[in-house]
C-alpha cells in the first residue's frame, strides 16, 4: 500500500465577512481519486473518503474528524462519503491538517494528508510557539473594554458626556454588578449639551476623570449622581485648579445634584480630586446641591461660583416624602465664592449630621447658615473641624429657628477680612441649642451676637485672655448672654448681659486677672448660692504657680508679679 503525501492549496473558499456567535469558520478541500491503470492514471468513481484527525492513520483511517456541509460550519456532513462518478470529491473543515484516506473502490488504497490554512478574516486557535520576521502591518484596534473596565472614548457619542453615558450603559449590560468607566482620554476643554448622568441603578460604578480634564455642560444640573457612585479625578491630597473641573455658565443652573432627589434618598456617592465650578457672575442656584443625598463623601474637592446668591453648598431633605440627608462628610473641601455670594454652607430641614474636616469657606455673604422649618424639621448634630473661614460680608454663623448642636473645634475665623459679625442667632420659641464652639483661632473683633445666650465659647484666648464659657445651652424659653466686652471682645447685643442664673442656680464664669504684686481678684457678677469650684492658670508664664480660693462673690489669684492668670469657676457639684 503506497502513502501518498501532499499538501493541497485551498482551491475554494475563505469565507468572508463576520461569522455568527456559535459558527465554527471552515476551508475547503477539493480534490479527484485517481489511480495507476497499466501505467496511465484514470479517475475512480465512486471511491470511499474518510477524512480523519492529523494524527490518523489506516485504511480505512481513524480517529475521524468532524467536517461540514459548508464554509459556516454549521451542519455536520456525513463522514465517511462516497466520490462522484467522476471521482471527485470535497470536504469543509477548521484549519489544521488532515489525514484522508481513500478505499473502496480504488485498486489500490491510499492515505493523503491535507493542511487547511488559517483563515485570514476569521477567529483562529493558535498553538506552539512562532516566529515571525520582517515586518508586519496591523490595522488600528478599538478596544471598548478590558473585563469590567470601559473606555468611555472609544464609544460613539455627540460628545464627551454622551461618550461616557454609552460606556456606562455598555458596562451595565455587559457587567449588571458594576465596575469601572474610564474617561481620562478627554484631556483639555470639553463640551457638553446634556447632563453627565451617573446613576447606575443601584450597581456600584467608578467614573475616572483626568487632571487637565474638563467638562462645561449646558444642562441643569450639569452632573447628577445615583447610589453607590464614585467620581475620581485626583488621589492627591490636595485641592488643586488642575484637577478635572465640571462647570456650567448658566446662573439658575446646579453643577450637581441627585439623579432621583425628591424621588428617594440617595446613598454613598463619593466624589474626590474634582471642582464643581458655576462661572456665571449672577449665580442664583446652589453649586453643589444635596437635596436628598445620604452618606456621602467630598474629598479634596474645590467647590466655587463667580458671584450673585447661589449657596456653595446646599443640604435639604424632603422629610415629608419620608426621604432623609444624613451623615454627609466634607473633608479637605475648598468653598470660594465673592463677599456679594451666597451661603458656604447652607443646611435646612433635616441635614443632620453633616461633617466639614479641614478645608476652608472664602469669600461668601455668610459661611455658615442652619435653619430648619420646625421642630420636625430641624438640623442637628453639625461640626466644623480644623476648617479655615476667611472674609465673609455677614454673619459668620446664621442660625435658627430650630437648629440644634452646632459645633466648631480648632480652625481659624478671620474676621478682620470680613464682616465683624460672629453670630446672627434667631431664637424663636427658643428653638436653637447648643452652639460650641472650642478653641477656634478668632482673628479681629467679634462685635455683634443676637441671642448669643446660647452659644458656648470654650477655651478661646485672643490677646492672651481667656473667652471661657459664655451662655447656657439651654436658656428655657429666655435669652441669656454672658458679656465680658472687656476682656474678650464679644457684644451681645439686643439681650441682658450678665444673666448667669438658670434655675435661681449661678452659671459658669470666667475672665482674666492682672496681678499686681502677685496678686488679685474678681467679684463675680451674680452670687453664687454657694462657693463656686474654681480653676486657675498662669499664662503669662506656664510654670509659674498659681494659688486660689473663692467665695460667693469673689474669686482671688496670687501668683507672680504682673502675670495675667485665667480663671473659671463653676456652680459646686457640676464640675
Amino acid at each position: 500500500m503506497k502513502i501518498l503525501q501532499k499538501i493541497i492549496a485551498i482551491l475554494a473558499f475563505l469565507i468572508g465577512g463576520p461569522v455568527a456567535f456559535g459558527q465554527i469558520p471552515s476551508g475547503r478541500i477539493n480534490d479527484i481519486s485517481i489511480a495507476n491503470y497499466s501505467g496511465s492514471l484514470h479517475s475512480v468513481a465512486g471511491a470511499t473518503i474518510t477524512v480523519c484527525t492529523s494524527g490518523g492513520s489506516g485504511l480505512p483511517c481513524t480517529p475521524l474528524a468532524t467536517i461540514y456541509t459548508d464554509g459556516t460550519g454549521t451542519v455536520i456532513a456525513p463522514n465517511p462519503f462516497t466520490a462522484d462518478a467522476n471521482g471527485n470529491y470535497g470536504f469543509w473543515a477548521p484549519p489544521g491538517n488532515y489525514f484522508v484516506s481513500l478505499t473502496g473502490t480504488v485498486p489500490t488504497w491510499q492515505s493523503i494528508t491535507y493542511t487547511i490554512p488559517p483563515l485570514l478574516n476569521g477567529n483562529n486557535a493558535w498553538s506552539g510557539n512562532e516566529t515571525h520576521s520582517g515586518t508586519e502591518t496591523f490595522g488600528a484596534a478599538v478596544v471598548q473594554n478590558l473585563n469590567n473596565t470601559f473606555f468611555a472614548d472609544q464609544f460613539s457619542g455627540a460628545d464627551p458626556c454622551a461618550k461616557i453615558v454609552a460606556a456606562k450603559t455598555a458596562l451595565l449590560a455587559a457587567y449588571p454588578g458594576g465596575g469601572i468607566v474610564d474617561a481620562t482620554n478627554f484631556l483639555g476643554a470639553n463640551t457638553c449639551a446634556s447632563t453627565l448622568n451617573l446613576d447606575g441603578s443601584g450597581a456600584p460604578i467608578l467614573f475616572k476623570v483626568s487632571p487637565g480634564e474638563s467638562f462645561a455642560i449646558s444642562a441643569n444640573p450639569a452632573v447628577c449622581y445615583g447610589n453607590s457612585i464614585s467620581l475620581v479625578g485626583s488621589f492627591t491630597n490636595s485641592v488643586s485648579p488642575y484637577n478635572p473641573a465640571f462647570t456650567t455658565s448658566v446662573a439658575g443652573d446646579t453643577v450637581l445634584k441627585s439623579c432621583d432627589y425628591s424621588t428617594q434618598t440617595t446613598n454613598y456617592f463619593h466624589a474626590e480630586g474634582v471642582n464643581f465650578v458655576n462661572t456665571n457672575s449672577s449665580t442664583t442656584a446652589a453649586v453643589v446641591d444635596l437635596t436628598d443625598t445620604s452618606n456621602t463623601e467630598f474629598k479634596n474637592v474645590n467647590i466655587e461660583h463667580a458671584g450673585g446668591t447661589g449657596d456653595l453648598v446646599y443640604c435639604y431633605s424632603n422629610v415629608a416624602s419620608g426621604y432623609v440627608a444624613f451623615y454627609n462628610v466634607m473633608n479637605n473641601v475648598e468653598i470660594n465664592g465673592t463677599t456679594s455670594a451666597g451661603i458656604g454652607y447652607h443646611l435646612a430641614d433635616e441635614c443632620n449630621d453633616f461633617k466639614v474636616i479641614g478645608g476652608k469657606v472664602d469669600q461668601t455673604s455668610t459661611p455658615i447658615s442652619a435653619n430648619g422649618s420646625s421642630l420636625t424639621y430641624s438640623v442637628n448634630g453639625v461640626d466644623f473641624i480644623d476648617v479655615s473661614f476667611e472674609q465673609w460680608a455677614n454673619a459668620w454663623l446664621t442660625a435658627g429657628p430650630y437648629a440644634y448642636n452646632i459645633g466648631t473645634i480648632g480652625g481659624r475665623i478671620e474676621s478682620t477680612e470680613g464682616g465683624s459679625t460672629l453670630f446672627a442667632i434667631t431664637n424663636t420659641g427658643s428653638h436653637v441649642r447648643g452652639i460650641v464652639l472650642y478653641n477656634p483661632d478668632i482673628q479681629g473683633s467679634t462685635t455683634q451676637g443676637t441671642d448669643a445666650g446660647v452659644v458656648t465659647v470654650l477655651g478661646y484666648a485672643q490677646g492672651g485672655q481667656l473667652f471661657g464659657l459664655i451662655g447656657n445651652l439651654v436658656p428655657n424659653g429666655s435669652s441669656y448672654c454672658w458679656s465680658n466686652s472687656a476682656d474678650n471682645g464679644l457684644d451681645c447685643l439686643g439681650v441682658a448681659t450678665d444673666s448667669l442664673t438658670y434655675n435661681s442656680n449661678p452659671l459658669v464664669s470666667s475672665g482674666t486677672i492682672t496681678l499686681s504684686g502677685g496678686a488679685g481678684s474678681h467679684s463675680f457678677a451674680n452670687t453664687y448660692s454657694g462657693a463656686p469650684v474654681c480653676t486657675a492658670n498662669d499664662v503669662t508664664t506656664a510654670a509659674n504657680a498659681v494659688t486660689i480660693s473663692s467665695n460667693t462673690t469673689t474669686i482671688s489669684v496670687t501668683g507672680t508679679g504682673t502675670d495675667h492668670v485665667n480663671w473659671i469657676c463653676v456652680p459646686a457639684g457640676q464640675n
